[in-house]
Order: structure tokens, then sequence, then C-alpha cells
């Protein structure tokens, strides 16, 4: 545990001795003066002197307590590791949640999505969070979108706002999530949160381009700030989804679109329209394997 303001915090142990010599001055010994009825009080007294020196303990030990937790409050105090600092959050979770044309992928027929599987491990992060926390929610199909920023407390919200995540028919765009990230890390207050950033995706060859060099948004961040970055494991290559990506589409004569509704009639004598170029990847890929495409 460490204090905002240690300075007060001395101070404040350093006057718990005031209590201390106030109980000692209390108790200096003073001239006796004898009396009548003096007797009678002093056999009262040795039956509740046990008592009496309890009570005046408990009170001392109040009474420096009081002056020690005020001083305590005064300072501040930064519970980072038990997460008990009611004043703000001591955790922070950045979940970048990969939601472009990839995220769509399915292992197997029947099989559930690969954002599916990302959204059950965001709402597993979201669980490990106490009370006192936040979480923000960025998607990458481009462009990024902040779906919450800055990060909230209420926990609920984002687990609902995951759970509503659909895919797109966008790339992914992590450079633009890590420039939005940097820039509310470089406006918070809190420079000394404890930050994660969470990046869940499968990260196939449609989520991450291997060519394009990781973005570089947290380089320039405030001192003091601590961020780090978790990402999900990338998908099995033997479990990777097979795909189909349209490569090039080239027209072998004048084609005309008339805006008609009705389809056209294929060409007479089985001539050629257009010619288009696929290229097939996924363990399902075997050197002899055949497409058969017709367009219309």
């Amino acid at each position: 545990m460490t204090f905002l303001h240690p300075a007060i915090f001395a101070a404040a142990a350093a006057c718990v001795a005031v209590p201390i010599l106030i109980h000692l001055l209390s108790r200096r010994r003073r001239r006796p003066v004898l009396w009548g009825a003096m007797r009678f009080l002093l056999e009262a007294y040795r039956k509740q002197r046990r008592r009496l020196q309890i009570e005046q303990l408990l009170l001392l030990a109040t009474r420096c307590l009081i002056v020690l937790l005020a001083g305590a409050a005064i300072a501040r105090p930064l519970l980072e590791a038990a997460g008990a600092l009611g004043g703000g959050a001591s955790r922070t979770l950045y979940l970048v949640i990969d939601t472009s044309l990839a995220s769509s992928a399915r292992a197997e027929a029947g099989g559930g999505t690969s954002l599916d599987r990302l959204k059950a491990q965001a709402s597993a992060l979201l669980a490990a969070l106490g009370p006192s926390d936040r979480a923000a929610l960025i998607t990458v199909g481009s462009p990024a979108e902040a779906a919450v920023l800055p990060p909230s407390p209420d926990i609920a919200a984002v687990r609902g706002l995951v759970e509503r995540l659909a895919p797109t028919d966008a790339p992914a765009d992590w450079a633009g999530a890590a420039q939005r990230i940097a820039a509310d890390l470089a406006g918070a207050r809190d420079g000394a949160a404890d930050v994660t950033v969470a990046a869940l995706s499968d990260f196939l060859l449609g989520s991450l381009d291997p060519a394009q060099p990781p973005p570089k948004a947290f380089a320039a961040l405030p001192e003091g700030v601590r961020v780090r970055v978790l990402a999900s494991n990338p998908v099995d290559p033997a479990a990777a989804p097979g795909n189909t990506q349209v490569i090039g589409v080239e027209p072998l004569r004048p084609v005309g679109l008339t805006g008609a509704d009705s389809p056209q009639p294929a060409p007479s004598g089985g001539q050629e329209q257009v010619r288009v170029m696929l290229r097939r990847a996924g363990p399902s890929v075997r050197e002899a394997a055949t497409s058969s495409v017709r367009l219309t």
C-alpha cells in the first residue's frame, strides 16, 4: 500500500503520541489527602481497579486509532493490488475484438463462428474484473469503432454490448484501434493505472496483414502509464477454415449491362464471357482439387 501524500501519513503517525502523552500525564501521582470516608472509596476502587484499567487502555487505543486513520484517509491510500480504492479503478481493460470479415469464418459445418469464440474469451476477461475496475470495448472492423470509450465501470453493460457484436464485411483496422486507445490513455488523469489491452482475434490472413508494420501508437504514452498487451492464440492451421479468394476478373469479350431484372440468356455455343481467377487456401486444399464456378 502506498500513499499519494506520504508526508501527511507520517505526520499523523507522529500525532499518535499526543493521546499517549495525555494518558500518561493524567496518571501523575498527586499528594494524598486523608479524610474520614476515604476508606470506603479505596475499598470500592480496589474492586473496580482491573475493569477501569482495561477501559482506560481501550480508550487510549481508540484515540490513537482515530488519529492514525484520519491522517491515512487524508493521505489518500492507493491500494493497487487489492483494488479497494473507491475513488478510481485499480485496473483498466481495453477489449479489442476482431469483427472483420474473417471473424465470420467457421471452422466446420454447423460450428460457431470465429467471433463467437472471441466473445466467449471477452466475457471470461470481464468476469475476472473487480467492482472498482473499468472496461472499454473497441471493434476493429474497418474503420475501428469505439463502442465503449473512455472505459466504463459498468462491466455488465460492456458485457451486453459484447454479446450483441456481429461480423462486418470490412477488413481489420488494428492501427486505428491502437490509436484510439493511445489517445484515451494520453488524456487520462490517472497515470498510474494498471492498463491491459486484450487483442482478441484468430489472426487469420484476412484479419492481420503480415506485410503491414505493427502499430506504434503506444510509443509516446505519458510517464507512469503501464500498458500490458495480451493477444489470443492464433487459430491452429490444421483447424483453420478453408477460404476461396477472388483475385481477378477478366472479361473475354465486350459485356453489356442492361440493368434488366430478368437474367440474360447464356450465349450459344458455350462461348465464355468472363474468366474469374480464384485462390484457395486452407487444410482442405489438395493438389488435385478443382473448383467449378458459374456466374449469372
